[in-house]
């Protein structure tokens, strides 16, 4: 049991990594937020489109609302790492898509 709690602590522990690595990229400007114009801008990356490619309209569907809520918390045009990270919590097809491309990236 206590190794099974162990593996789950480090898997979460690296995902998080992966999800602040991938937020970084999506940083451009490096401010430590991510405007709408640079998540613009990484959702249109060649890298993006192609991973794309392998999901479902609905799991399209169900990340166009999730971008759509992710600001809700302050609504300032801008996602704290924090903010980002709770969305990744909230929809499995987002977290799922930013850990396909950090691990492509890998």
């Amino acid at each position: 049991m206590e190794k099974a709690v162990l593996k789950s602590v480090k898997e979460m522990g690296n995902k998080e990594a992966k999800f602040k690595k991938m937020y970084e990229e999506i940083d451009i400007s490096g401010n430590g937020e991510v405007s709408f114009n640079e998540l613009a801008a990484f959702i249109i990356s060649d890298k993006v489109v192609e991973e794309l490619k392998e999901f479902s309209a609905e799991d399209i569907s169900a990340i166009e609302k999730e971008f759509n809520e992710m600001d809700e918390a302050d609504v300032d045009g801008k996602l704290t790492f924090e903010e980002f990270m709770e969305a990744m919590k909230k929809n499995k097809t987002i977290s799922k898509l930013i850990l396909k491309i950090a691990d492509s990236n890998s």
